[in-house]
């Protein structure tokens, strides 16, 4: 990780922390280079990074001002566990990108049931196999891999570029809450389940089933993530960088 970033994570730490509450400027730059033991270039680097995601307002000739909350940006996983964090309002940003989801993936599962290959289908049919694999070797980590890559793999054969656009910019979030989704094995099950249909509706080429089987899909992962709280202190101030 370059110096910037990890002092970028550090300057999320510490509003994380109430070091720097939100609306009040940052400390000066020179400052800051002190504080994180850094040159004046790299902190720089650092305010530009999280200006980019929202979190900081640059002012010419002021000092830096951390960005009120709802300017966030959600499509980074670490400000959006932080967003959470601090608004309290993880369960909402939670049922929000799921929101997101169905919206898309209903249409791409329509789509896709028109147009998919062969090839494509041995594909899904891999990366549903993983997951199971993962069930029974108990890791989350790899069966939420295994998860997205089936749903890409839906994405990829609705073939339509400008959708696939919009979903592109969702998948890191995605991972960073599948991982956390998918800890009970209960939930990894139901979601193999759902694959398996949505799968089944593919081969069949029957765009109304594949629809309907990926409305279930989408209504179970919302089961399984109510309640989720992103804004966790172990899901938050402690993986800005890292995930």
């Amino acid at each position: 990780m370059k110096m910037s970033e990890q002092t970028a994570s550090r300057i999320l730490n510490d509003i994380a922390d109430g070091a720097f509450a939100v609306g009040e400027p940052l400390p000066a730059e020179a400052q800051l280079a002190e504080t994180y033991s850094v040159s004046r270039l790299t902190v720089r680097e650092a305010i530009v990074s999280l200006a980019s995601r929202g979190v900081v307002e640059v002012r010419h000739g002021k000092r830096s001002t951390v960005a009120p909350v709802a300017s966030w940006s959600v499509l980074d996983p670490a400000i959006l566990m932080l967003r959470g964090r601090l608004t309290e309002d993880s369960a909402r940003l939670v049922m929000e990108l799921i929101e997101a989801r169905r919206v898309l993936e209903i249409a791409f599962a329509r789509l896709a049931a028109t147009r998919i290959t062969d090839a494509e289908i041995a594909d899904l049919r891999c990366h549903l196999g993983a997951m199971v694999e993962a069930l029974d070797d108990d890791d989350a980590l790899r069966s939420a891999q295994a998860d997205l890559r089936f749903h890409r793999g839906i994405v990829e054969a609705a073939g339509n570029p400008f959708l696939a656009g919009s979903y592109a910019p969702l998948e890191h979030v995605l991972m960073a809450v599948r991982i956390k989704t998918s800890t009970p094995r209960s939930v990894r099950q139901d979601a193999i389940t759902w694959h398996g249909r949505i799968l089944e509706a593919l081969e069949a080429r029957d765009p109304a089933r594949a629809a309907a089987a990926m409305q279930g899909h989408m209504d179970q992962t919302a089961d399984a993530a109510s309640g989720m709280d992103l804004g966790r202190p172990e899901a938050s101030a402690n993986s800005f960088g890292g995930i």
